[in-house]
């Protein structure tokens, strides 16, 4: 946070920057087994973070419940739904153009994938979407995975949803967006705000 935080709110909010000296940050976020999911050491750097912590989150969690690819298959045929709740971009902003494709950094975030390689690494056939709803993004995809086993569509679910990255560009929207401090609008002047009001409390956004 050295450079960052600023603990008067008012000069915070002009610079930029987070009035918050507290968080809750990942250790060892960056580690990473490509080649345990075959997936090419130059593809899986390119990969956004949310991308491969949810691939190995899903398959902690498959293990965890004594499950398998294979007992999924036989149990389910397959039939389990992922749904993930993600929103909030900012892995892109690392492009670094070099003078060629290979001395060039070109990371890549897509919702989609997130969804979709977490169904084919662990061979699943039900559903598979990404569903961005902002700050009721997981309640949304909660809403989605039951009514899709209400309705039979899928015999199992799987509902993870990636950490919310904060960037500078996001901190910086938000201090323009919500606000709790001084009056019970969320049209309260920002400068006299306390910090960002979530669409569901249970879900912050940063």
């Amino acid at each position: 946070m050295s450079g960052f935080y600023e603990p008067n709110p008012d000069e915070a909010i002009g610079k930029a920057r987070s009035y918050c000296k507290t968080g809750a940050f990942l250790r060892r976020f960056a580690d990473f087994d490509p080649l345990f999911f075959r997936i090419a050491p130059v593809e899986a750097y390119r990969l956004d973070p949310h991308e491969r912590l949810l691939l190995t989150t899903c398959w902690e969690a498959m293990e965890n419940s004594g499950h398998s690819r294979a007992s999924i298959r036989s149990l389910y045929a397959g039939s389990v739904g992922v749904f993930v709740g993600v929103t909030k971009l900012g892995f892109h902003l690392h492009t670094q153009l070099g003078t060629t494709l290979e001395t060039s950094r070109l990371p890549t975030t897509s919702f989609s994938s997130m969804a979709n390689r977490i169904s084919y690494q662990l061979n699943l056939s039900g559903p598979s979407m990404a569903i961005d709803t902002m700050c009721s993004s997981s309640v949304t995809a909660i809403h989605e995975a039951c009514e899709h086993i209400r309705r039979g569509i899928a015999a199992w679910r799987l509902q993870p949803r990636p950490i919310s990255t904060c960037t500078r560009g996001h901190i910086s929207i938000c201090v323009w967006v919500s606000w709790s401090r001084g009056s019970p609008s969320h049209t309260a002047s920002p400068r006299r705000a306390t910090g960002l009001c979530p669409a569901r409390p249970w879900e912050p956004c940063c």
